[in-house]
């Protein structure tokens, strides 16, 4: 497969995280705590006032705790994206495999033998054992960037990466 003519795109729904669900809880526990003393003491200010936090939660919080990722190979990169409720999309890193010290299982031993100054997860959380970590050469030293590519898109960076780079295990 030649490299001008790649384009393959997928996307991957992120599991929410405990922090995700803890906000979530919080969220509606405040709701319900404007209804019920509302009710009694101050009337239709109190329902209000939990509308309008419903309305807040709804409109601003809820679209962000179902996120997808979109990876996006064109050639020799990965674009990465984060989808919000399936409505808003915010673009977040370009993986350069050009720049790339190492491709492996995220969970292999060979992970420990690399250390990374950043590193950022842009995978599901639901199948660790699909997970790839790309360790990558930047200005500011070396950053480690996790996916849960799908088998087209790890059969092009192993067609397209310098021998010994992309590692199975």
């Amino acid at each position: 497969m030649s490299n001008e003519n790649v384009f393959i795109e997928q996307e991957v729904e992120a599991k929410p995280e405990k922090k995700d669900i803890g906000l979530l809880i919080l969220l509606v526990a405040a709701a319900v705590g404007c209804i019920v003393p509302g009710m009694f003491f101050i009337s239709y200010f109190g329902i209000i006032l939990a509308a309008l936090v419903i309305f807040l939660d709804y409109y601003f919080i809820f679209p962000k705790l179902r996120l997808c990722y979109e990876y996006t190979m064109v050639r020799d990169e990965i674009d990465i994206a984060a989808i919000y409720s399936g409505q808003s999309r915010k673009e977040k890193l370009t993986v350069d495999l050009k720049e790339a010290e190492l491709i492996c299982p995220a969970g292999s031993s060979l992970c420990g033998s690399m250390t990374a100054d950043r590193s950022f997860s842009f995978a599901s959380g639901r199948a660790p054992s699909e997970e790839m970590a790309f360790y990558l050469k930047v200005s500011s030293g070396r950053i480690c960037v996790i996916l849960e590519p799908d088998d087209r898109i790890r059969a092009q960076i192993r067609a397209c990466t310098k021998p010994g780079i992309y590692r199975e295990a």
